[in-house]
């Protein structure tokens, strides 16, 4: 149905003008704050408040690897145009003629002054299709991730491409790297997140740990072999005092994770999916370095960070991000048991938690209510 919502749409624009003051693209497996895009969410509402127009795109895997997520009710699915693009790739086409000739055909009559995309590739397409509109991506993520530089390509490639930041921290982190062109400050705002406060407490009394797994499609069956065998060894080797100390951790798995991976842990009778879990308090977070390191740290949960996985190289969050708990990785000379008992201490565990959410707040702010005047009035001062 949503394919088919799609085609009848970029169809009918071929002929019907759309104008509109704003386009969002994201994909469905963002809607994950019951059935919504928690991103997006507060900025759609204060476009609702300020009587702008607007249209919301939502993209898929075709594969569908993002199937267990809802589809937006009020979106038009960009499907179409995915497999279009898939389409004429595979016939040879070359991707800018592509572009080229989707604008000419189902884009032509699409009128519009601001994008906010978050669903990959399409901030590049709209950037080229319409150089004169201005295009900003919404973080949800690592700006550096150990092996890239978030949107440095799109940045640098196109003068009409802007960032929206969750906090002064990253802003600062993108500023001191000089491989990003310099740009007006309109193009580096602050948007901050709504609600960045879970339900989740942390509590040393409590021995629930919640580890956040990073297996995705994208990864080789080598890779995840290798991901799940390091976690195991890490689980047999301390087998016995996560028993006697009642540990249980639970998995929260990656949103775009393989559908064959049920049982990887099954010889553990302590790990449990997240779905089990019927507290609201965690002992620890525990990861290589996913950014949910940042989400617990909101919270006071203090992280354990997995090192020796060369994939999974963690020492940029200590590096770049200077994040406070290089006393709290698992490596050669510290064990998951000596980390355990530090944390079971009653003054180090609440000094810690202060201490990483003291850092995280500085990532994370709080939702910026003038984010769309500033969108607006920077696009009036160039």
């Amino acid at each position: 149905m949503p394919f088919l919502k799609s085609s009848i749409f970029f169809i009918k624009l071929i002929f019907i003008p759309v104008r509109v003051d704003f386009i969002f693209v994201s994909l469905n497996h963002f809607n994950r704050s019951y059935g919504k895009n928690g991103f997006l969410e507060p900025i759609k509402e204060d476009i609702k408040k300020s009587n702008k127009s607007y249209l919301y795109f939502e993209d898929t895997d075709l594969r569908g690897a993002y199937s267990k997520f809802p589809r937006s009710d009020e979106a038009i699915g960009f499907d179409f145009i995915t497999f279009c693009l898939i389409v004429l790739r595979k016939v040879g086409i070359p991707h800018h003629t592509s572009v080229k000739f989707l604008r000419a055909v189902f884009f032509r009559n699409l009128d519009y002054k601001f994008l906010i995309n978050m669903a990959g590739y399409t901030l590049s397409f709209f950037a080229e299709m319409f150089p004169t509109r201005t295009h900003f991506e919404l973080q949800h993520g690592l700006i550096f991730n150990n092996r890239e530089w978030w949107m440095i390509n799109d940045w640098n490639k196109f003068q009409n491409c802007g960032l929206l930041l969750n906090g002064k921290g990253s802003k600062e982190i993108l500023l001191s790297n000089k491989a990003y062109v310099s740009k007006e400050s309109s193009k580096l705002l602050i948007s901050g997140i709504k609600n960045i406060k879970k339900d989740y407490f942390p509590d040393n009394q409590m021995k629930n740990i919640l580890f956040t797994e990073q297996i995705t499609i994208d990864n080789n069956s080598l890779e995840i072999e290798e991901y799940i065998n390091f976690i195991s060894s890490i689980l047999t080797n301390n087998i016995e005092f996560i028993r006697s100390h009642n540990i249980s951790i639970y998995i929260k798995e990656h949103p775009r994770i393989p559908k064959s991976l049920n049982a990887r842990y099954s010889n553990f009778e302590f790990v449990k999916d997240i779905k089990e879990f019927e507290h609201n308090s965690f002992f620890a977070h525990l990861t290589f370095n996913s950014s949910s390191v940042f989400e617990f740290s909101l919270m006071g949960i203090p992280s354990i960070i997995i090192d020796g996985l060369l994939r999974r190289d963690p020492k940029f969050l200590f590096n770049v991000y200077k994040m406070p708990t290089t006393d709290l990785v698992i490596n050669k000379n510290t064990s998951f048991a000596e980390i355990i008992k530090s944390l079971e201490d009653d003054k180090y565990y609440r000094n810690k938690s202060n201490e990483v959410e003291r850092w995280a707040y500085q990532f994370s702010e709080d939702y910026n209510s003038e984010i769309i005047a500033e969108i607006i009035d920077g696009k009036n001062s160039s």
